[in-house]
């Protein structure tokens, strides 16, 4: 479980600083969902609640009925995770260790494409996108946002469903 919290935590961390930084006014928000993660034969399900001001970010992921929080701040080019063992860095080029593989998170678009957005442009994503071996779909929409994606990687896949998205979106 442990290894699936801290797999979860680089996949959120794309709220890193981006060398296009986006107007003020698309700066500030703030999401509540549920994030499932399927790997290596398992699945399991997170609460999520990322609050983003500025290039300052804090994420919060739980497991089931409370359990197995693990908490992520990210301002600048460092990233900060702690479940609880005490606070440790990790920078925004580092490959993620999956067994005998490594993973490599687009760190720096995370944030834009959790939004539903192709990136700083603030275009929508219409349908899917690819970037790198990761594909993203939108599946379901509202006039706010996403409701539900896929983020598919031939070693992981993630879903999103989100609960709520305000703030300056």
């Amino acid at each position: 479980m442990r290894f699936l919290v801290i797999l979860l935590i680089f996949f959120v961390a794309g709220c890193v600083t981006v060398k296009d930084i986006p107007p003020p006014s698309e700066r500030l928000w703030q999401m509540k969902g549920k994030l499932s993660v399927s790997f290596g034969g398992q699945t399991r399900v997170l609460s999520m609640d990322w609050r983003q001001s500025g290039d300052t970010s804090a994420i919060t992921l739980q497991g089931p009925f409370g359990s197995g929080e693990a908490n992520l701040s990210v301002s600048g080019e460092n990233i900060w995770l702690d479940t609880g063992e005490g606070p440790r860095r990790f920078g925004p080029d580092q490959l993620i260790q999956l067994d005998d593989r490594s993973l490599d998170l687009p760190w720096r678009r995370l944030s834009y494409w959790v939004r539903g957005k192709t990136g700083p442009s603030g275009e929508r994503i219409s349908g899917q996108i690819e970037y790198g071996q990761w594909r993203i779909r939108v599946i379901r929409e509202n006039a706010e946002g996403p409701e539900l994606m896929a983020f598919e990687h031939p070693e992981i896949a993630l879903r999103l469903r989100v609960q709520s998205l305000t703030g300056n979106i």
